[in-house]
């Protein structure tokens, strides 16, 4: 059971890490659109 448990452990570890990842990737990304998004919309409105 201890074993089983270990397992299920790293398992578990590795999801959250990869939730972790995945969430930080994602925000990383959104906030790169944003920022192009608000460069293209200041320069639509300043011309």
């Amino acid at each position: 059971t201890l074993y089983r448990l270990a397992i299920l452990d790293i398992g578990l570890n590795n999801v959250f890490s990869l939730a972790i990842f995945t969430g930080a990737a994602v925000l990383a990304y959104y906030a790169q659109r944003k920022e192009l998004l608000l460069i293209f919309v200041t320069r639509y409105f300043l011309d």
